[in-house]
């Protein structure tokens, strides 16, 4: 039996930043407006603030691990949150990544699980690459599964 070993672990992108810092923008705005909107910037500041604890909490804490036997979701610090998928039930991935997204080097990612359960992974850093390793991981266990169904793998046919 093999022994669980980390192929890849995904990180999340300072994009998740983004909508906090145009939260910080339009704060700015309001504040240089007049007096009347003072109480709103107020509001609208907390809200930010906030945000942006809960998105450096979520950015340091967030953690995907593709191992050669499943994919787990790791996240949090007080209350600590595990999500774990084995590659036997994973029926498909996908990544969906913008110009912005193409630029600065994040995209989202979909896990298809069992056929039915759908699992996005929002501002990950390099997605084609995640899928990728993924793709690997899946690849290596059913070449394991062949073999040991007494089948011969197809890297073991071309090589």
């Amino acid at each position: 039996m093999q022994k669980k070993e980390i192929v890849y672990t995904g990180k999340l992108t300072a994009a998740i930043f983004l909508n906090t810092i145009l939260l910080a923008i339009v704060t700015l705005i309001l504040l240089s407006l007049t007096s009347l909107l003072f109480y709103l910037s107020i509001v609208t500041f907390a809200f930010m603030i906030f945000e942006l604890m809960k998105q450096t909490v979520r950015f340091f804490t967030y953690r995907i691990l593709i191992t050669n036997k499943s994919v787990t979701m790791l996240s949090g610090i007080i209350k600590q949150n595990k999500l774990e998928f084995t590659l036997a039930h994973i029926n498909g991935i996908s990544y969906q990544q913008g110009y912005l997204g193409r630029l600065i080097g994040f995209g989202n990612i979909s896990l298809v699980v069992a056929g039915v359960t759908q699992k996005s992974i929002n501002h990950i850093r390099v997605p084609k690459l995640f899928c990728s390793k993924l793709l690997d991981a899946l690849d290596d266990l059913s070449i394991v599964n062949y073999q040991s169904d007494g089948y011969i793998s197809l890297k073991e046919q071309l090589g």
